[in-house]
């Protein structure tokens, strides 16, 4: 089930039983997209406290939201589909990516990013639906098992030796490598003019990388 609380008052203003578990979910306008986990899209208005819309897929569970509509990857990965706020599916998906997706979408800056299951970073076009020009070829591989959205339209890209690649999504431009003391982090975040990493070891440390 999915619950509507008014915000103001803290009060329930609904429910709305759903068609399997709900794995993701994303808000879109007025209304909220959701992945079930048997890989459907939901998009459910909050207002009514019903579905409006239902996508069979089967989908990820990843949503990107940008440029007015909810970015989905198919479960094989090889295409990526834009919803807008009434759960209509756009009629151009993306295709053509060289390797199927691995982790995302994400949003990052107005773009949307997928990492390839051959650890490339893709920059899609949300707008024209069209994948970002050259940044396949310009970002260096390793496999991805996350992506850290760090501001400034940037992020960190973990590779498969534990390096962190730190790109630049709206030109496709790796501008550092970071080399965490340990492990990989679990999460990433700018604070000012530092890049604070918080690290996967028993003694829950940070990291500080100065901008």
């Amino acid at each position: 089930s999915a619950y509507v609380f008014d915000l103001d008052t803290g009060r329930g203003a609904g429910s709305i039983d759903l068609p399997a578990p709900v794995t993701a979910a994303a808000a879109l306008g007025r209304r909220v997209v959701c992945v079930t986990e048997n890989g459907r899209c939901l998009v459910i208005d909050p207002a009514s406290a019903r579905i409006v819309h239902e996508t069979p897929g089967p989908f990820r569970p990843s949503i990107a939201i940008a440029e007015g509509k909810a970015f989905l990857s198919t479960e094989d990965g090889r295409s990526v589909h834009a919803f807008d706020e009434s759960g209509q599916m756009n009629e151009t998906a993306i295709t053509g990516l060289s390797r199927p997706v691995a982790n995302g979408p994400f949003a990052v800056a107005g773009q949307v990013v997928c990492t390839l299951d051959n650890g490339r970073l893709a920059v899609l076009h949300a707008g024209r639906l069209t994948i970002h020009s050259d940044t396949e070829s310009e970002v260096m591989t390793g496999l991805s098992s996350r992506v850290y959205d760090v501001g400034g339209g940037e992020v960190l890209m973990q590779t498969k030796d534990n390096r962190l690649l730190r790109i630049d999504v709206t030109r496709g431009l790796i501008k550092h490598a970071y080399r965490p003391e340990i492990v990989a982090p679990m999460s990433a975040t700018r604070h000012g003019s530092f890049i604070v990493l918080g690290l996967a070891d028993a003694e829950g440390r940070i990291e500080l990388y100065e901008d």
